[in-house]
């Protein structure tokens, strides 16, 4: 190994499958329950009645979510979990209801619109910067959660207008996002429905808040003459071209409030992670600062240099690789099967990202952090899908464009503002929150040379 090479951390391979203390916590964790061929690209399904089938194979991946998608749509355990809170918008919405409102909304999220709201991350980054002091201890996922909800106050909810106690407002959006996507052992088991969390108990008083705030936002914003090229205009403007159907003002906050928590905390564990790698590794904060320098001459970062920013970029992607969203699920539209696997219908399927990432047939030196495997429109070797950090296929992840731009401006920002070392602290322990790998330790660096 190069003495440049950095190793970060990972799961522990499996040893063998699993037993049923480690098929129990797979419900909050999945990937304790997989076991060693889902990593070298096979399938596995646990014995325990209504598991998923977890495939590892690229080529699967692509034939669920790409060749074969009309036949493997979210299910009954998404709509379950996530319909109470995000109500009919494109995130739960299905056949015909799903098809015209991703028409209508798509020319919203392209990159082009996306890096006009560079501005608006930057301007997050450098109230980040103006926070930290010199040597003090951080927990960097303390702090990206709070610039990228931020940044949510800013381009999602009208920079907070209708929010009028932003404390208040962010400790109710940080409980009602927390809740989100929570997946309760009674979500898996063969229960009927009687028996199953009401609405209330998925969302509570917090997601009660979120929906009269938003809904409330909108209706006003419906009202104002002026835009203002957020993603509230966007969507309050967005029209199927095949159809010239709109959104109602209903339809657009569910819209929003899935927007918000489904990219929040996504978004800010990779930044998270970002940051820590350059913290970690100093050849990686070399080349960035460098690049930062060269594209802007010194300038705060704007959308001009964001296509700029190739090896930040290739950073992002590396560390989205490394640290994903762990798996993406999809449900049987009918009877069928997969690679000699009976599948029922409804019964689930998982994509194991996490494995497909660090597939060794299709990865050269998987769990080494080598930016540069991104460079120049580079693309894993082999057939299929193994790259996915926003899922592939029609149910791509709209946000995709929003998250990228992001991050780019936010670490390139971060990264020139202030030197990070990490500090004495406990071990980074890898755990599974809202479906996303972060640490259930914390990740504690000390900034030096603070400059915003």
């Amino acid at each position: 190994m190069a003495p440049e090479s950095f190793v970060p951390p990972s799961f522990p391979p499996p040893t063998g499958r699993p037993g049923p203390r480690a098929i129990w916590r797979s419900v909050r964790n999945p990937v304790l329950g997989w076991p060693p061929e889902v990593y070298q690209g096979g399938c596995y399904r646990s014995p325990v009645p209504g598991a998923p089938l977890i495939i590892g194979d690229p080529q699967l991946a692509h034939e669920v979510l790409i060749a074969r998608s009309d036949e493997f749509d979210h299910g009954p355990l998404i709509n379950r979990i996530f319909a109470p809170i995000w109500g009919r918008g494109i995130f739960t919405a299905q056949g015909p209801e799903w098809r015209w409102q991703r028409r209508a909304a798509a020319p919203a999220f392209r990159p082009a619109r996306m890096s006009a709201l560079a501005p608006i991350m930057r301007a997050a980054a450098d109230a980040t910067l103006q926070r930290w002091r010199e040597g003090q201890a951080i927990d960097l996922q303390d702090e990206t959660r709070r610039l990228t909800l931020q940044v949510l106050f800013d381009a999602a909810l009208s920079g907070g207008e209708d929010f009028p106690d932003r404390e208040q407002a962010t400790r109710q959006i940080d409980v009602f996002i927390g809740g989100v996507g929570k997946i309760l052992r009674s979500d898996v088991m063969p229960l009927p429905e009687r028996w199953r969390p009401s609405v209330e108990k998925r969302g509570g008083a917090p997601a009660a808040f979120m929906r009269e705030r938003v809904g409330a936002m909108v209706a006003r914003r419906r009202r104002e003459e002026r835009p203002r090229g957020d993603l509230v205009d966007l969507l309050m403007a967005a029209r199927d071209p095949e159809t010239d159907r709109q959104m109602d003002d209903e339809l657009v906050r569910d819209n929003l409030m899935g927007f918000i928590s489904a990219g929040h905390e996504t978004t800010a564990y990779a930044l998270a992670w970002a940051l820590w790698i350059v913290a970690s590794h100093p050849p990686t904060r070399q080349r960035l600062l460098q690049e930062v320098e060269q594209v802007t001459g010194g300038a705060p970062i704007g959308e001009e240099h964001v296509e700029q920013l190739r090896f930040t970029a290739q950073v992002v992607k590396e560390t989205s690789r490394l640290f994903p969203t762990v798996g993406v699920a999809r449900a049987a539209e009918r009877d069928t099967s997969i690679a000699g696997f009976s599948v029922r219908r409804n019964a689930p399927v998982l994509i194991a990202i996490y494995a497909l990432h660090r597939l060794p047939s299709h990865w050269d030196r998987p769990h080494l952090l080598e930016p540069d495997r991104f460079a120049d429109g580079a693309a894993p070797r082999g057939v299929g899908v193994s790259y996915l950090p926003f899922g592939a296929g029609p149910r791509v992840c709209m946000g995709a464009a929003f998250a990228s731009t992001e991050l780019v401006v936010a670490l390139a920002t971060l990264v020139r503002g202030a030197e990070l070392t990490r500090s004495a602290a406990p071990p980074v322990e890898l755990g599974v929150r809202l479906g996303t790998v972060y640490s259930t330790s914390g990740l504690w660096v000390s900034p030096a040379r603070i400059t915003a």
